[in-house]
């Protein structure tokens, strides 16, 4: 599939925003089979696009929930603890 580095950007930018691949494929105009195919595939540009958007709203949004939860946060504390608890099972299992 051929995305430019425009379109990178933007694929990144709307997974940052928790859109779906095939509304991101909607938004650009792009083939949704074709472009939902290419997410799926590790290690491409626009699968590493898509990776890097979601997970950088993932980071932010942890950081300030750790931020909260130090602060006091029942919820937050709450949240913190099943991160916390995730890791330790993925640490287990990697």
């Amino acid at each position: 599939m051929n995305i430019s580095t425009e379109q990178l950007k933007q694929i990144e930018k709307l997974a940052a925003l928790f859109l779906s691949p095939e509304e991101i494929a909607l938004k650009l105009r792009l083939d949704v089979k074709k472009f939902t195919k290419e997410v799926k595939r590790k290690n491409s540009e626009v699968n590493i696009a898509f990776e890097t958007g979601n997970l950088d709203s993932e980071i932010e949004i942890r950081d300030q929930i750790v931020k909260m939860a130090k602060l006091g946060s029942p919820q937050a504390q709450t949240l913190t603890v099943k991160y916390i608890q995730h890791q330790k099972m993925k640490e287990k299992l990697g």
